[in-house]
This record gives structure tokens, sequence and C-alpha cells, in this order.
């Protein structure tokens, strides 16, 4: 279903980006044209305040301010144009980003409702020092025991598990199943475990 999704959007995303380059090639185009009859109308101007006889220029011109009028027209209708194909692009973005998060939920929805495998666990701290896993956003002291009960005493196990693991811990915290994965708790330990810190570790050290 990604795949497809991808390809799709891929496909959504050549169209527009071709549609906005040629909107701006005749955009560029008609700036130009703009540029240039603004520039002969100025030069025109000059030249009829020289003379003082300026019938045949006047001529001259009106013929260039409705160039100029038409240039402005046709720039005014290729930027709604733009601004369409810019709109396009979003929604179609927004689109996208609504199926692959969608996806993603199916995907974690069904590793939670499932057994899930058991992370491998220590029968006792490493070294004699469990890690403070209440720096852990979700885990107070009654959690952290019982995580230390269940074998987890590190930062380093908590991150290394997972989707199969984080859904067997769902399942298996009495009284508090699917915290592990509302919290977050995975993305927080590898960052603890790294020696870093998290907004919430912060606040409470």
């Amino acid at each position: 279903m990604t795949y497809l999704l991808t390809q799709m959007t891929l496909y959504m995303l050549c169209a527009l980006i071709l549609g906005l380059i040629l909107g701006w090639l005749i955009w560029g185009r008609l700036a130009e044209r703009l540029r240039q009859a603004e520039a002969d109308r100025a030069q025109l101007s000059s030249e009829l305040k020289a003379r003082g006889d300026g019938s045949e220029l006047k001529a001259r011109i009106d013929r260039l301010n409705n160039e100029l009028d038409e240039c402005r027209r046709a720039r005014q209708a290729n930027e709604a144009e733009i601004d369409r194909l810019n709109g396009e692009l979003d929604v179609a973005n927004n689109r996208t980003g609504m199926d692959v998060a969608t996806a993603n939920a199916v995907e974690e929805a069904v590793a939670i409702t499932g057994e899930g495998t058991k992370p491998a666990t220590l029968t006792q701290a490493r070294g004699g020092q469990a890690d403070d896993l209440k720096l852990i956003k979700g885990v107070g002291p009654k959690m952290e025991r019982m995580l230390n009960g269940m074998g987890f005493y590190h930062f380093d196990q908590v991150a290394a598990w997972s989707s199969s693991e984080l859904a067997w811990v769902d399942d298996n915290l009495e009284g508090f199943k699917g915290r592990a994965s509302r919290d977050e708790w995975i993305p927080q330990a590898k960052i603890l475990a790294a020696g870093g810190t998290t907004e919430f570790a912060s606040r409470n050290t």
C-alpha cells in the first residue's frame, strides 16, 4: 500500500511541478515583454516632449499602452494559474501525508493488538546500578518497580525494543496497558541511553 501511495504521489508531484515550470517560463516571458513595453513607452514619452509634435508618437504610445495592458492581463491570468497549481500541490501533499499516517496507524494498531515477542530481560541491574527509568515520561515509581520486576533496568533495554517487543510490553503492563506506546518510551530511551536528555527528563532532574 505504501508503494502505491508513493507512486501516485510521485506522478501527481511531477505533473504539478511541470505545470509550475511551464507557468514560470510563460510568466518570465510576459514579465520581459512588460518591462520592454514600459521602457519603450518611457522613451517615446521623452521623444514626445522633446519634439513638441506628437501625433505619430501619441499613436505609438497608445499602441504600446494597449500592448502593456494586454501583457498585464496575461500576467495576472498566469499568476492565477500558478496559484491554482500551488493549491493542488498542497492538497496532494496533505492527502499523501494523511494516507501515510493512516497506514502507519494501522500497522501500529496491528502490532499492539497482537501478543508480540517478549524482549530480552535481566535478572538484576548491570553492575548493581539501575538507570532512573522515571526520567522517561509515563514512568512513575510504581511503573519503575513493575519494569524492574519484568527484568528491565536500563535505558538501552527499552531503546532496543522492536515493534513486536513493544507490543508485548504494552500488553503486559498490568493496569497500564498501552502506556509504552502512548508515551513513546522508545524514542525517549534512545536519547537517554546515548547520554542525552529530554524536555521531560530535564524538568525532573
